[in-house]
């Protein structure tokens, strides 16, 4: 089993939260959004309420997950990956 985490709890993560939801190999560990309610509410929705709650990404690097989504803003991605890389994450986004 893949422990997941998301960064970013907008539009698009609704998305990923719901493909994870249907993965029998993958679970929805930890969310991360700078909107608290936001990160609280895809963890509800999509994490069965266990998935843990961060407003700070780089939380991530040093957490259990296997894998991060990032779901920010594109300009974000490539120095979000790179970090979370050198942690040993493997990683998940649509755009560099």
């Amino acid at each position: 089993m893949k422990k997941v985490g998301i960064i970013g709890c907008g539009g698009i993560a609704q998305v990923h939260g719901w493909v994870l939801q249907g993965m029998k190999n993958a679970e929805l560990a930890a969310v991360c959004d700078v909107e608290r309610d936001r990160a609280e509410a895809l963890s509800k929705r999509y994490g069965a309420g266990t998935a843990r709650v961060h407003t700070d990404w780089q939380e991530l690097c040093n957490s259990d997950v296997d894998v991060v989504h990032i779901c920010t803003p594109h300009f974000l991605h490539a120095p979000m990956a790179a970090e979370l890389l050198r942690h040993g994450k493997a990683v998940f986004m649509e755009k560099p």
